[in-house]
């Protein structure tokens, strides 16, 4: 539809969207992995010989367009716009950008999940804040987890915590302003953030103070 879908069904469609342009990326990412994951992780469904990558291939491509289609229905032309950016940036990253590997691979994967942010945002503008931490968030994993075989500098994981340390406090100062007009939506917002950021600060204390390939 031109104009979309409204109220709890758009929101389901948006969702629904969101999910089939991530799990495509992963179908997608296997398969552009597939030839590395041979040498470091044999096991993996494709080299193991448990999934053919044709198969692996056409699910993913299968699932971008659902996802597009999806976006669509929920938000018109401009929900499948913004769905495509996603996809674009899904195949940028699975494809171009992590053969590249280092800053330009963790920017890549961070501008996904930012344009996922903006798939279900009333506006570009309003969905910025949002779309920028967790763009932030993403980044720092990212550049931790690129060592995860061989192990990785300590520097790499002491970044990704300060960078945890800057979205949390960004979120925190977003919660307390909501606070003061009110407190009950402000004391569920602030629940999740703790549970993201002590998993996050503990995974990267360990990995900053031994950079194996377990920690990364």
């Amino acid at each position: 539809a031109a104009s979309g879908s409204s109220g709890v069904l758009g929101t389901v469609l948006a969702g629904a969207a969101s999910a089939a342009l991530y799990a495509g990326g992963m179908a997608l990412n296997d398969h552009a992995d597939r030839d590395v994951d041979a040498v470091e992780r044999p096991t993996r469904p494709i080299p193991s010989g448990r999934v053919l990558a044709a198969t692996a291939f056409a699910i993913g491509e299968g699932l971008q367009v659902a996802g597009i289609a999806l976006a669509g229905a929920s938000g018109g032309r401009r929900g499948a716009a913004r769905a495509a950016v996603v996809s674009a940036a899904v195949h940028n990253y699975d494809y171009v950008a992590k053969r590249v590997g280092g800053t330009v691979a963790a920017a890549s994967m961070a501008g996904c999940r930012a344009a996922d942010v903006l798939l279900g945002a009333t506006s570009v503008r309003a969905g910025l804040p949002s779309a920028a931490v967790i763009g932030a968030h993403t980044f720092a994993i990212t550049k931790v987890s690129q060592h995860e075989v061989e192990g990785g500098s300590p520097a790499a994981a002491r970044a990704a915590l300060a960078v945890c340390g800057c979205v949390t406090t960004a979120a925190l100062a977003v919660t307390a302003r909501r606070a003061r007009k009110d407190p009950w939506s402000a004391l569920v917002g602030a629940a999740p953030l703790v549970v993201y950021a002590v998993p996050f600060a503990r995974a990267a204390r360990r990995a900053s103070q031994e950079p194996t390939p377990a920690n990364n």
